[in-house]
């Protein structure tokens, strides 16, 4: 060691100071780990990029391979989060607004198949029989199908698992029919993909409801609301 407290080098000069690293490529890389977070990965890359700026301007600040880390992460990250969300509004969230109609509209107009096919494994698995009975008794009741919506007058649920519990507005040429439906994401995990209706039921205090599949009958029974004791 130098006698001003300098370490020296195996040479004996003195070994100059260590590099500081530039704070922002640090956040930058502590933010774009963060991959859970889309708000994070996005300020990642920005912060990545302030970092680069900075050193360019700063020749004596270190971490210029730790920005371009972050800003790799994030790009990836960011592309992750578009394309889920993408994916997300394809299979679930528009089935979702849209409700069981096409199913209905493929069924009712013969296509038996397109119409178990928009079910998981309760419905599509049930026996064409079953399905043609319910979309006959369906016809018989209510007459031609022409579309339907979200009922925005009734609160529906949304429980853990990826499944949605969604009310619904038919609309037929007798007049419109309530119905609830419940609209399965994921099979127990994100690793299995269902995007698919576990069961339809049409409300019909008059002539008594039907649920397809039958044997969802007790799962699609109306909810009863809290009350407090």
């Amino acid at each position: 060691m130098a006698a001003d407290g300098t370490p020296l080098t195996p040479t004996g000069h003195n070994q100059p100071p260590a590099r500081p690293f530039s704070v922002w490529s640090i956040l930058a890389l502590l933010l774009s780990v963060t991959v859970f977070c889309p708000l994070f990965s996005v300020l990642g890359a920005l912060f990545a990029l302030r970092a680069i700026a900075e050193i360019k301007t700063h020749p004596e600040l270190r971490g210029r391979g730790m920005a371009k880390v972050a800003m790799a992460i994030s790009i990836l990250a960011t592309l992750s989060w578009i394309l889920g969300g993408v994916f997300w509004s394809t299979y679930a969230r528009t089935p979702m607004l849209a409700g069981p109609v096409a199913e209905l509209r493929a069924g009712l107009s013969g296509d038996i198949a397109a119409f178990r096919n928009g079910f998981s494994e309760n419905g599509g698995g049930t026996s064409e029989e079953e399905a043609r009975g319910f979309l006959q008794e369906v016809s018989r009741r209510y007459g031609a199908f022409s579309g339907g919506e979200r009922d925005l007058t009734a609160k529906g649920s949304m429980p853990a698992g990826g499944q949605g519990r969604i009310p619904y507005v038919l609309h037929f040429s007798s007049g419109d029919v309530r119905a609830e439906a419940l609209f399965v994401s994921f099979g127990g995990s994100l690793f299995r993909p269902v995007f698919a209706w576990d069961w339809l039921s049409i409300i019909d205090p008059e002539k008594g409801d039907l649920v397809y599949p039958l044997a969802a009958r007790e799962r699609a029974k109306p909810q009863v609301p809290d009350t407090q004791p």
